[in-house]
């Protein structure tokens, strides 16, 4: 699953949620990461920080907002977290800005790194979304149809493109494991009228198999127009964040049912997304399209579903518009929450989730 990226020199301390599957709660690890071009700062490992401790954080060293606290131990650079997976005891995390795919153990070793900028096999040009699968890490490129394939201890293998029928521009949005092979969702720009994002599985015998197709009708634009996938009981959960449901998909296609979220709290949009909002909608219609202001921004932005199989959300914070919570809805029909505590990034994936803090330098 994909987190949004920045693209600046920061420290970033990490959270990272294991899910446990006999208690069905969360035991937390904390990892705070520091640039390395700064060698005399420390990072920070907090082990086993529970979700209902008043306040993990201190106040920020620049007397911002609060970072996770924790005993200090040195760690090698992580410029960004850009997206991120677990397989057993080790997380992958993705660092586009070091066009580099970090190994750590869950309990806060960090092992290595591989990858790196460039062009040739096992290297990167703009790394956007990881997954890992069995024994295989795939990073996929953000302007370009292509996983890198890569071997747990970080060897490269392989380069799979991802083909899209008549789509005059494929961009890979996500990438996910299932059992049959990856799932990717492509957003694919048909014309100037036409956005949709399209559902393909790559198997394992090399088969590209399109399950769906994802958008609104012609001639339509959707302001938050968010494709969102998940793996999902043998198959995937897949839709638009602007839709009250999102699609339970076979791998072949076949549609199996839905999953509602209206239960979800909606934000109002602020001033400066309104005004934004306006302006885009203006140009869409100077186009001919039709589109509708809307009075709230979407109530998520992610979905990954744990391993008890309960939907969980990457939602906006009511109070805080750029900062995150994951959400799903206990067995009472109650909202259930964990806040990110205002972390710059929350990256979900079927393993557990993961918190970023990035403190400039």
């Amino acid at each position: 699953m994909t987190a949004s990226r920045r693209g600046r020199r920061a420290r970033a301390f990490v959270v990272a949620a294991a899910w446990v599957a006999v208690a069905a709660t969360l035991v937390w690890t904390v990892l705070a990461v520091v640039d390395a071009r700064r060698a005399h700062d420390a990072p920070m490992v907090q082990r086993s920080v529970a979700p209902s401790d008043a306040s993990p954080h201190s106040p920020a060293p620049d007397g911002g907002r609060a970072v996770p606290d924790g005993d200090a131990e040195l760690l090698p650079a992580i410029y960004s977290v850009t997206d991120a997976d677990a397989s057993e005891d080790t997380w992958f995390l993705l660092d586009g800005s070091a066009h580099l795919v970090h190994r750590i153990q869950s309990s806060g070793t960090y092992l290595d790194a591989f990858g790196g900028e460039g062009r040739g096999p096992g290297e990167f040009r703009n790394p956007l979304a990881l997954a890992v699968r069995e024994d295989t890490v795939a990073v996929a490129e953000a302007m370009l149809p292509v996983l890198h394939l890569f071997s747990r201890e970080g060897a490269f293998l392989a380069d799979r493109s991802v083909a899209a029928r008549a789509c005059d521009i494929p961009l890979i949005a996500d990438v996910a494991a299932s059992e049959a092979g990856w799932l990717v969702l492509l957003v694919c720009s048909r014309d100037v009228q036409r956005l949709e994002a399209s559902l393909v599985l790559l198997t394992d015998e090399g088969a590209a198999v399109s399950i769906a197709r994802i958008g609104t009708p012609d001639g339509e634009l959707d302001p938050f127009f968010t494709p969102v996938m998940a793996p999902f009981r043998s198959g995937v959960l897949a839709g638009l964040v602007t839709e009250p449901c999102l699609t339970h998909f076979a791998l072949d296609g076949a549609v199996l049912g839905e999953v509602c979220h209206r239960w979800l709290p909606r934000r109002p949009l602020s001033e400066e997304e309104r005004a934004s909002v306006r302006a885009l909608i203006s140009q869409a219609r100077a186009l001919g399209l039709r589109v509708e202001e809307p009075d709230s921004a979407p109530a998520f932005d992610a979905v990954f579903v744990a391993p008890d199989g309960r939907t969980w959300y990457r939602s906006p914070m009511p109070d805080l518009p750029v900062r995150w919570m994951l959400a799903t809805r206990g067995a009472d029909g109650r909202l259930e929450s964990f806040e990110g505590r205002g972390a710059d990034v929350v990256v979900v994936g079927r393993a557990g989730a993961l918190f970023a803090w990035e403190v400039m330098d």
